[in-house]
């Protein structure tokens, strides 16, 4: 406590709740100007409501940025890179780099990067100093500063920009010269500078953002693995099934094939996948999310029993939301040669630990598997791994209108193709 430290949020709600408490944050630049905010009335709730901050009553010498902004952070619950509990569709604690009652990222950063004064690093441009540091980790950025927002691209930094710059997208010009240019990768980057923007192609390759664009520059690219560039991932390995019903399919959800991956999984390993792309996996509700948002998908769901006879269900519209909305998915438009039964649209995701289905119990607990569950078991693709016929009620790889409750599937893939 001499140096450098945060008390602990236990602490702090175990220390603010034996009263009323005031609370006031003293500042210095590199220069040893100093300034202050103070705040008559500070409370933090517990872990159950998240470490949820309540102030009011500002005083001080410089404008207030935690009640006073249109993105205060009053009533907000603490967010940290692992639990996103801010009203970004990113999380503000990987984009800003600290644990904070984030809003919708920075306005202030208290617990922000150590850094030296004067900085290209303004909010989320500290992705920019990662790219220098740590390039292994990043190589390039895009900001959008309306929301804001940072994003990781295949490119590589030759200099930092200046203090202000935007999202570029594809076809944006300029006419600053003193914009910032990227060496090329395969995604060839220009940064801006002040209020222009830019991203020009040069002799770069665009990155593919999926399985359709890779079809369509060449339709006679065969299955199998490639990387695609996902917003905030970067290049993502993705298996494309370029032969299914036309080609271009990207396998964004999972394939089971042979029990050699246990889907009884929590939160956080939805959240970031798990398996091996070559096997059985989940790609992971953040990465579907990012694929999802680039445009309009259509969703296929390719099932095998074990006599390889095979039937499949397709969703002409579908969308799985960020993971504020704790990824709610939309689907519509069935067609497939066997009975809808995915009852799923406008449900949350489910797993053992966080039950968002609208049973009694925990579907997710009941039948094993972290899914959109919505009144338990309708299908079941992410249930136990069994062999075919089974006296186990619907905790098997199940899809009822085709073989019930009581057989296994042997093999399955959820897989999109963008259609807008």
């Amino acid at each position: 406590m001499s140096l450098e430290f945060w008390l602990g949020n236990e602490k702090l709600h175990y220390l603010l709740s034996q009263g009323t408490n005031e609370m006031r944050m003293d500042m210095k630049d590199f220069t040893n100007e100093k300034r202050y905010v103070k705040y008559s009335s500070f409370n933090v709730g517990n872990e159950f409501t998240n470490y949820t901050v309540t102030l009011s009553g500002f005083s001080g010498d410089v404008d207030d940025c935690f009640t006073g902004t249109a993105m205060p952070i009053n009533n907000m619950m603490f967010t940290t890179r692992d639990q996103d509990n801010d009203m970004l569709a990113e999380n503000c604690a990987d984009l800003s780099a600290s644990g904070w009652w984030h809003n919708n990222c920075v306005c202030a950063n208290p617990n922000g990067l150590y850094l030296s004064g004067e900085t290209a690093l303004h909010g989320q441009q500290q992705c920019v100093w990662e790219c220098r540091h740590r390039p292994k980790l990043c190589r390039g950025v895009n900001y959008r500063k309306q929301e804001p927002l940072c994003e990781l691209v295949s490119a590589i930094t030759e200099t930092e920009p200046t203090s202000d710059y935007v999202r570029i997208e594809l076809g944006q010009e300029t006419v600053n010269s003193e914009c910032l240019s990227c060496s090329i990768d395969e995604l060839c980057v220009m940064l801006s500078c002040q209020k222009f923007h830019s991203i020009k192609e040069g002799n770069a390759v665009t990155s593919p953002k999926d399985c359709t664009d890779i079809y369509n520059s060449n339709t006679q690219s065969p299955s199998g693995h490639y990387q695609v560039l996902l917003p905030i991932f970067g290049h993502v390995t993705v298996f494309c099934d370029m032969a299914t019903d036309g080609g271009g399919l990207t396998i964004v959800f999972q394939r089971r094939h042979d029990g050699s991956e246990d889907f009884n999984r929590t939160w956080i390993e939805y959240k970031n996948g798990f398996g091996n792309v070559s096997s059985e996996f989940w790609l992971g509700n953040d990465k579907i999310h990012h694929l999802l948002a680039q445009g309009t998908y259509e969703m296929r769901m390719d099932m095998k029993d074990f006599s390889n006879e095979e039937h499949h269900v397709k969703y002409s519209s579908f969308y799985v939301g960020n993971e504020f909305t704790n990824y709610t998915v939309t689907l519509s438009g069935f067609s497939g040669d066997v009975g809808n039964v995915i009852p799923i649209d406008t449900m949350m995701f489910t797993t053992s630990d966080q039950d968002n289905d609208v049973a009694g119990d925990n579907c997710a607990e009941l039948y094993v598997s972290g899914w959109w569950h919505k009144h338990c078991n309708c299908a079941n693709p992410n249930g136990l791994y069994l062999s075919g016929e089974t006296a186990i009620y619907g905790k098997g790889i199940t899809y009822k209108p085709w073989l019930g409750a009581f057989y296994s599937l042997r093999f399955t893939e959820l897989k999109v193709r963008r259609v807008v």
